[in-house]
């Protein structure tokens, strides 16, 4: 290694280590810390060197975002976290439900009688032809169809197509919206807010996804050491 590359190192590792500390520094005034390098400093310019840090600390805080403000709390971090981890499960197993649901709706469609336009159509319960629309068919006009052994009943069309409904209803009205109010950095949901959408998603949710959910309980909200530490930004 030449001189010069030694002192590039030496240079490198010198601005590396202050970078660490003025990290660190931030997050000591974010919480709220006082920290022995701070103190130094007053010591050493008792005319600005403290001014010059609350300042620093007040301008790091009005870059943070509410909810990252919020998430320095540890009892919020913990339930955001926990609502969040039910969402992202929920919408999961709402997607292998839609997925599901439209493959056996296309299969009952597929193996639906046929008008000579291609329209399905069914009988139900009372012998009633009927269009997926749930419209009468005219006799004369289905007296020439030919019926599939397997065809599928009105009834049993209205059950697959009702589940489909209800799962793509759920997606948008609770998870769709719970989502939008999670992500909002600006106006972050309130403590009461989270409880209420956790109910929400779980109440809310066709019983073949929420069998596959479960929010935690409040003994298993802990939030790891670190796991949803905001990093300062640059300023």
């Amino acid at each position: 290694m030449s001189g010069d590359e030694f002192q590039q190192k030496l240079f490198r590792a010198d601005t590396d280590a202050e970078r660490a500390r003025e990290f660190a520094d931030q997050q000591d005034v974010i919480a709220g810390r006082e920290t022995g390098r701070i103190k130094t400093n007053t010591r050493q310019n008792d005319d600005g060197g403290d001014t010059k840090a609350r300042r620093k600390g007040k301008d790091t805080l009005e870059v943070l975002t509410n909810l990252q403000l919020l998430l320095q709390d540890t009892e919020y971090a913990a339930l955001y976290r926990s609502v969040g981890e039910l969402l992202g499960n929920a919408e999961c197993e709402t997607e292998l439900a839609l997925a599901a649901a439209e493959a056996e709706l296309r299969d009952i469609l597929s193996r639906s009688a046929k008008l000579p336009n291609g329209v399905a159509i069914f009988k139900d319960k009372d012998g009633n032809i009927r269009g997926a629309d749930g419209k009468v068919i005219d006799t004369a006009l289905a007296a020439e169809i030919v019926w599939p052994d397997d065809a599928p009943s009105y009834e049993n069309y209205v059950q697959r197509r009702g589940r489909l409904d209800e799962l793509r209803r759920y997606q948008v009205e609770v998870l769709g919206q719970a989502r939008d109010r999670l992500e909002d950095h600006d106006d972050p949901p309130s403590m009461e807010e989270l409880e209420d959408w956790e109910r929400q998603i779980m109440d809310g949710a066709p019983e073949y996804v929420r069998s596959q959910i479960e929010p935690a309980t409040p003994d298993e909200r802990s939030v790891e050491s670190g796991s949803l530490a905001v990093d300062a930004p640059k300023l």
